[in-house]
């Protein structure tokens, strides 16, 4: 009875104990979730504060731009765009603009002789009456010579020739001396003469010049200075020609004394 009382007791103060532990450890898993939340709600706080700071700063450059822009606006007047239908006045420019029949083509309407036609030599001496009493541009070499013309009209005539990468072709122009004096070589043979480019009325048939064709020139611009090629001494050149006659003198040589042993 006694080891059964001893044995009740001591069981029984194992549980007690058992219950004890229990409890401290209940006592301690509280106390570190209790820290858990409170570290928890301390970083929950540090990171509401720097949102509010992050906002702050952000709100306070929205502003700065604002007063920057406002100030740019004062500054600056406003631009309006010009349009092109209304006059400095702000006036509806009505003659400026098109009417429906302002580009329509009339196919009765005889050439203007204002109009420009920049052309070569070449269709000017193959061209028929289109190009007749018309303002045209052409560029070529001055060759030949100056003919004077009559000695009251201060005019002369020239002859240009089509450069060397245009169809072969010559015009003859009716110039004023002035102009004539400005060409500095009329090309020939071993000469480039002086490129020129002229305008003026072409005359398919002039009725001052005895019906040539010709060209009255309002504007005479010198486009490239002539030049002289000189044909330079090469000895190469002549070789061929040097062995020949030696080898004919000998052969004549030869046969001089062949006749003279057969007497």
């Amino acid at each position: 009875m006694r080891r059964f009382a001893r044995f009740s007791v001591r069981t029984g103060l194992g549980k007690l104990e058992a219950k004890a532990g229990l409890g401290k450890s209940r006592v301690l898993v509280g106390l570190g979730e209790s820290e858990a939340r409170g570290a928890r709600g301390k970083s929950e706080a540090a990171t509401s504060v720097a949102g509010s700071g992050v906002r702050g700063v952000a709100l306070a450059a929205l502003l700065i731009l604002a007063l920057v822009a406002g100030a740019s606006g004062l500054a600056w007047a406003p631009v309006a765009l010009a349009d092109p239908s209304t006059n400095a006045q702000g006036q509806v420019d009505t003659e400026n603009q098109e009417t429906p029949d302002s580009n329509t083509v009339n196919p009765q309407q005889l050439p203007d002789s204002s109009f420009i036609y920049d052309t070569d030599i070449y269709a000017l001496n193959t061209s028929d009456t289109y190009f007749d009493n018309q303002t045209v541009q052409v560029t070529g070499e001055v060759v030949g010579d100056c003919i004077r013309g009559e000695a009251a009209s201060g005019k002369c005539w020239l002859t240009i020739s089509a450069l060397p990468e245009a169809t072969p072709a010559t015009l003859q122009l009716y110039v004023s001396t002035i102009d004539a004096d400005k060409v500095d070589t009329y090309g020939r043979y071993g000469q480039t003469g002086t490129t020129v480019t002229v305008k003026g009325t072409f005359h398919l048939v002039c009725s001052e010049h005895d019906g040539l064709s010709d060209m009255h020139v309002d504007t005479f611009t010198v486009t490239e200075p002539g030049s002289v090629s000189r044909d330079n001494f090469t000895l190469q050149m002549f070789l061929p020609g040097i062995v020949l006659l030696l080898l004919g003198a000998g052969l004549l040589l030869y046969y001089r004394y062949v006749r003279d042993r057969m007497r």
